[in-house]
């Protein structure tokens, strides 16, 4: 079950650091029907500097991992930049340092965009994560990863999405992950969206300690509502969708997605956004599709900006 605290959200937005020109606090939990729960909160600010070109940000926070029988936290503080040199390309890069009773490790990412010009956008993207399930942060496993991502469109509301990731992992198991998507906008005013989507996992072995088989693969059809309420001062949008999953050349699995995003301002200066999402699989701290699992997690993010 999603739980969300949106009082206990504003009470710490309302101490974030006052220089920042955009400060932000988010709250994000998880849950799956094995009884493991997460639970992060940061609170972040953001400002330019120099010509604009260039903003700088930090944050702190607390995240919260439960399994039955055991659990354990960490403190982070993470500092990070976006630069942009002209209008077509976006570099941002991260740190995190974790402090933990287990396990202190720094970690870091980097994001390279940039937009040709329709029809052509370009992602690449490399990281240090950590596995986030208790038997991994025990063993001090972590998680590193680049990929590249290239979207080919849109022509008459048609684009196609290809990436791939190469994920070398803290015990010895190397992943690679391949995912492909067309997407269509059936309608001129873009309130409607379909999706097929495919993720083909390959992995050296049958991963223990978290959920990584050594074959994976999974197909999804998605359709999507979106439009603008309250006098568009506010999103909405709705996803659903259904498909099937095989892992290791085993019995094909029925797949399930729903998600709800609501985003939007409250006055010139003061925002919200938040989203919630079930499934019957997940990432590395969730399990297969099928026998009845269930995943759900939740973002709630304060935003302002001055």
């Amino acid at each position: 079950m999603i739980h969300m605290r949106p009082t206990l959200l504003l009470a710490l937005a309302l101490v974030a650091p006052a220089a920042a020109m955009e400060p932000a606090m988010e709250q994000w939990v998880s849950d799956d029907s094995d009884g493991a729960t997460q639970y992060r909160v940061t609170a972040d600010g953001s400002t330019a500097i120099g010509d604009g070109d260039t903003a700088v940000n930090g944050g702190l926070g607390y995240w919260h991992l439960h399994e039955p029988g055991d659990s354990t936290a960490f403190g982070l503080a993470r500092v990070g930049v976006e630069h942009r040199p002209d209008t077509a390309t976006r570099l941002r890069a991260r740190a995190t340092q974790l402090s933990g009773s287990r396990w202190s490790p720094l970690l870091g990412e980097a994001l390279l965009t940039h937009d040709f010009r329709a029809p052509l956008y370009l992602e690449l993207s490399a990281s240090r994560g950590i596995i986030d399930t208790l038997a991994a942060i025990d063993r001090r496993w972590d998680l590193r990863s680049t990929g590249v991502s290239l979207d080919l469109g849109p022509w008459r509301g048609i684009t196609l999405v290809g990436g791939y990731t190469r994920q070398w992992l803290g015990d010895d198991n190397r992943r690679g992950i391949a995912v492909g998507r067309l997407l269509i906008e059936p309608t001129a005013d873009q309130r409607w969206l379909v999706e097929l989507r495919s993720r083909l996992l390959r992995s050296d072995f049958d991963a223990a300690g978290y959920f990584s088989p050594r074959r994976m693969d999974e197909h999804l059809l998605l359709g999507t509502y979106r439009r603008p309420v309250l006098g568009d001062r506010w999103y909405v949008s709705i996803e659903l969708g259904g498909g099937t999953q095989r892992v290791n050349r085993g019995e094909q699995k029925a797949l399930y997605h729903a998600e709800l995003v609501w985003r939007g301002w409250f006055n010139d200066h003061v925002g919200l956004e938040s989203r919630a999402a079930c499934m019957n699989s997940g990432g590395l701290d969730a399990g297969p599709a099928g026998d009845g699992y269930r995943y759900c997690q939740g973002t709630v993010t304060l935003k302002g900006s001055w």
